[in-house]
């Protein structure tokens, strides 16, 4: 009986063992993986194990190797490619982390003493002698604890009391005769210099000004600890906000002006998602009391609350979620990418004058009709642009999307097309996804309900999304607003059956 002898030649047994490494480090980096489908994963251990066994087989039996060495080398090909790209989706994921954080409990409320800035201004509040403007019916700060503590430290003070906060931007800003500002100082909340920035240059203003005393009080930012669903198995809505800093005012507590508000009903299990945009200066119920009637957009200057219970009365719904995300984070984001580009629909000009970087652009920006090529600061400053549009808000947020379109479009140009391009995505991704450094404050898990709902995706499952976007049409006029003390100012009043059918898309996918 003739005994078959089992040959292993070196040179095809090492390679084997290099395809068997890489098949393996390959299924680690796979099994590590937060993103990848759990079938995707057995799928790709599956067939390499199949692979695998094949080429032992091979090497042990097969008299000549030259079969194996092909095949091993094939795999070599595929897993070593395979695992360093896992590895750097791997490395992706730790930095996307970061774009997410948590809203801040508390923070400091600020009442300013701004002074103009003059040659003969002194820079400390003992030296000086101040004639400064109050707002008499702040219903939102302790105005005059902050008046006590100012006229105690100042050399002298007297007051001047006024009815509203656009009163005292427009006195701030005007000259007499003799080119003599009117009015040289004033004691104010920073929240009420954001909302008069709606009659003036916020920005352009606080260049004229320096703060001489700040007045600070710790207070809550208004998050509601409300009950959550699980979002895994039943519907959940999400408040999104767009969060516009101006002024001295910094975004890092994310209660600025509410700039974009976006309502998501989500219903993962049917696959449901409805989604209602809704204008930023609709009249509302402030903190959704009857009597209180407010523009949206201040609301969430006073507290994540405020503007939650806006909306959430607004529409008749419970509102789980929220997130809010800062302009200034977007502005980094479009210039990681290299800019974008967009069609413009036609030719506008802005409002007002702006500031791009430190410098003011006067007369105000015109946006030719056409292709377009924007960088961080023009992009914000074309999404921000709303009383010289010929649809204001539906144009408005036709150019938003028109911005997200492009985004969109830049990420694509970051796929390589050769090998030195594919060295170097990692880095260029990783760049633009730091931009995005706690672009984001919310309560809702982001990074966790995507793993999840990535790992647990039914490859099998073939039902399509359902998505329903829609705005509500309104029409403005002028009305009194409980933020700026009961002054007239020009609102949105959404139609009521534009009304009636944003709340049917937003039940129909919660009930």
């Amino acid at each position: 009986m003739n005994n078959k002898k089992i040959i292993i030649k070196p040179i095809p047994f090492l390679i084997f063992l290099l395809a068997a490494g890489a098949s393996a480090f390959s299924i680690y980096s796979a099994m590590k993986n937060e993103f990848m489908p759990k079938q995707i994963i057995t799928y790709f251990m599956a067939a390499l194990a199949v692979i695998n066994m094949l080429c032992l087989f091979l090497t042990i039996f097969m008299k000549r190797k030259w079969l194996q060495v092909i095949l091993s080398l094939l795999l070599l090909v595929v897993t070593i490619p395979a695992a360093l790209a896992i590895s750097m989706l791997n490395g992706i994921s730790e930095h996307l982390e970061n774009i997410f954080t948590t809203m801040p409990e508390t923070t400091m409320e600020n009442i300013v003493l701004y002074d103009r800035i003059t040659d003969s201004s002194p820079d400390n509040i003992a030296d000086g002698s101040y004639n400064y403007a109050i707002l008499s019916n702040d219903m939102f700060h302790d105005i005059n604890a902050a008046i006590s503590e100012v006229n105690s430290k100042a050399k002298s003070a007297s007051v001047i009391p006024f009815s509203n906060i656009f009163q005292i931007v427009e006195v701030l800003n005007t000259k007499d005769v003799h080119q003599h500002f009117i009015q040289n100082s004033v004691l104010i909340g920073e929240d009420y210099m954001e909302m008069g920035g709606d009659v003036w240059r916020t920005d352009y203003l606080m260049s004229m000004l320096k703060p001489v005393y700040t007045v600070s009080k710790e207070v809550s930012t208004g998050i509601i600890q409300n009950e959550k669903p699980d979002v895994f198995n039943e519907p959940f809505t999400v408040l999104i906000g767009g969060n516009d800093v101006r002024g001295s005012r910094s975004d890092s507590d994310y209660l600025g002006r509410s700039d974009i508000n976006i309502l998501l009903a989500v219903d993962l299990p049917d696959r449901k998602i409805g989604v209602v945009m809704i204008p930023r200066d609709i009249y509302i119920n402030y903190n959704g009391e009857a009597n209180h009637k407010d523009r949206l957009t201040y609301t969430s200057l006073h507290g994540i609350d405020k503007w939650i219970n806006a909306v959430s009365d607004l529409l008749n719904c419970r509102i789980d979620y929220f997130m809010r995300f800062n302009y200034s984070s977007m502005e980094k984001l479009i210039d990681a990418l290299g800019g974008i580009e967009l069609d413009n629909s036609y030719g506008f000009q802005t409002y007002r004058d702006v500031k791009i970087g430190d410098e003011y652009i006067s007369p105000q920006h015109y946006f030719d009709a056409g292709n377009l090529t924007l960088d961080g600061p023009y992009t914000i400053l074309f999404i921000r642009e709303l009383m010289h549009l010929t649809g204001m808000y539906t144009d408005q947020m036709e150019n938003t999307t028109k911005v997200a379109e492009a985004i969109v479009n830049k990420f694509k140009t970051l796929r390589p097309t050769g090998l030195s391009e594919i060295m170097g995505t990692p880095e260029k991704i990783i760049n633009v996804i730091d931009s995005l450094d706690k672009a984001a404050a919310t309560d809702l898990d982001v990074m966790t309900i995507v793993k999840t709902a990535l790992k647990n995706y039914d490859l099998t499952d073939n039902r399509p999304w359902q998505f329903n976007v829609y705005q509500p049409d309104c029409y403005y006029s002028y009305d009194k607003c409980y933020s700026a003390g009961n002054y007239p100012v020009l609102v949105g009043k959404i139609t009521e059956n534009t009304l009636e059918i944003s709340k049917s898309i937003i039940n129909s996918v919660m009930n």
